[in-house]
């Protein structure tokens, strides 16, 4: 926390050099992906189901922006309020009919992304750090007694894309990528779950500047 609070206050300060800044309110979506392979509970009261991920739907986000200019040269600190879903898919292995249940698991962070780039006119191409801080969760898997979260408080990434500024409307489109495993949060019977691979996502966002 007390790095990307440095990275952030850094970014403002070096903001007061630049020769345009601007301040904005930004809203958007995202879609996420990540590579899942299923995985049968360990043992104990659940020893006779699988779970596995049966869709990441993404989310909305809301939040503000500031943007600094000197010639073509600009930083974009921002700070934004990002909530997401994931729907797991729960498979009773003694049930001869395979009948499966659906279970949502609800997350939300505090995303601190800090953009920097070229600006060519209208275009921004950009590139530039992410730290998400961990908010809180809500989880249906949370009613089986051998299932337990545990989200790291600070997680970091990497955003890349480019923009759009046309008269006092801001778009931006951006890929994410994350260094941490989306399941890192997951233990059954206190184990860690490894479903592999790191959560990825498209960031579609539009908002106004002041």
């Amino acid at each position: 926390m007390k790095k990307i609070l440095f990275l952030l206050a850094l970014s403002m300060f070096t903001t007061l050099a630049f020769s345009q800044v601007k301040f904005g309110v930004r809203g958007g979506f995202s879609s996420a992906n990540v590579n899942s392979n299923e995985i049968d509970f360990p043992g104990g009261g659940m020893d006779s189901l699988a779970l596995g991920i049966s869709n990441l739907t993404g989310g909305y986000h809301f939040g503000f922006f500031l943007q600094a200019r000197m010639k073509k040269f600009f930083i974009q600190p921002e700070v934004v309020f990002n909530s997401n879903r994931a729907d797991f898919q729960l498979k009773d292995l003694s049930d001869s009919q395979g009948r499966d249940a659906i279970l949502t698991e609800r997350y939300n962070y505090l995303d601190i992304p800090v953009m920097m780039g070229l600006k060519l006119g209208a275009l921004r191409l950009q590139a530039g750090p992410v730290g998400h801080v961990y908010l809180d969760s809500k989880s249906d898997l949370l009613r089986f007694d051998e299932y337990s979260t545990t989200f790291e408080t600070m997680s970091y990434g990497y955003q890349a894309g480019f923009g759009l500024d046309i008269w006092n409307i801001v778009l931006d489109i951006k890929y994410e990528g994350n260094f941490s495993d989306f399941d890192d949060h997951i233990r059954i019977d206190n184990e860690k779950i490894n479903f592999s691979d790191a959560p990825s996502r498209w960031i579609f966002s539009l908002g106004v500047a002041f």
